[in-house]
Order: C-alpha cells, then structure tokens, then sequence
C-alpha cells in the first residue's frame, strides 16, 4: 500500500438565502445526468459522437449536471430532530473522460460531492472541496488545467445561482 498527502482547500459559501429558495436556483443552473438516455448509443462505433452530443444537451448553462441527489438530512430523524441536507453528485461525463484518459485515478473525485445544508436561520451553506486541489493530487498538468476550470465553472454555478434569487429576471 502507499499513500499520498495532499492539501486540500475546502470551499464554504453562505448564500443568506434561504434552503428552498437556494436549493430551487442552484438546480435551475444544473442539468440532469440521465444515462439511460445513452448507454444504447455506446455498444455502437457508429453512434459514439450521437452519444457524445446527448450528454452534451444534459448539461446546465456552466456545463454542469446533477449525478444524484441524496437527502443527507433525512437521517435525522433516526435522532428525532430535523436537518435539511442534501448532497449533490455533480459533474460532467464528459468533462470526467477529459481527465481519465490521462489518468484514471481522475474517477475518484468525479464527479464532485456538494452539500448543500441549512444553518440555524434556514439559509442555505454550500460545501465542498475544491476541484483543482482533488484532481491536482494525481499530478497531470493536464488533469490539473480541468481542475482549474472546475473550480470556475463551480464559482459561476453558484453566483448565477445567487443572482437569480436577488434578481429573479436574470437567466444566468
């Protein structure tokens, strides 16, 4: 066994917005992964680039979509109190191939885990732990320069998400 230590920055965004409010704007700026919309497309050569181009249309307007939702909160009320927690898959098929083809140790952190929770005033917090310190861990420039780009397509999801609450005319 060998090991590899690593900083990771982890990224904390109080929104001052409420959960469902938050929760409803950050998912208007997500696509949907839906597999099932593909998988027969990849057992023919002759339709790898159709596939290519439906999971392309499944992503949001920063290139973004939701893997899975898991309701993290739910669990507490093994403890009889109420959470409200969700945490996110989110990523990019395509953006993941981008990187695994250089290394497939790039899998590991795609895609992305967020967790969106409810502070003590009901407005939401987002964490999570920033995609260029994860995939810089595996030590491809190449896998890093996605990283990177992660990092803001990450930052821009969020704030669009954030201006459309405070201007709910705006699109992105």
């Amino acid at each position: 066994m060998t090991t590899n230590e690593f900083v990771v920055k982890h990224i904390i965004v109080e929104t001052g917005c409420k959960y469902d409010i938050f929760i409803e704007a950050m998912e208007a700026h997500l696509g949907v992964h839906n597999p099932n919309a593909y998988q027969h497309l990849l057992t023919d050569n002759s339709t790898l680039e159709e596939g290519r181009k439906v999971i392309a249309s499944q992503a949001g307007p920063f290139g973004l979509m939701a893997f899975a939702k898991l309701p993290m909160g739910a669990l507490f009320v093994l403890e009889s109190r109420k959470m409200r927690a969700h945490q996110y898959l989110i990523g990019n098929p395509l953006i993941a191939l981008s990187m695994m083809r250089y290394n497939i140790r790039a899998g590991l952190y795609a895609p992305l885990r967020v967790l969106v929770h409810a502070d003590a005033a009901g407005n939401a917090i987002v964490e999570y732990d920033q995609p260029s310190a994860l995939f810089g861990s595996i030590g491809d420039a190449r896998i890093d320069e996605v990283g990177v780009d992660l990092d803001n397509k990450m930052a821009m999801m969020l704030e669009a998400a954030h201006r459309n609450i405070i201007d709910p005319r705006r699109t992105v």
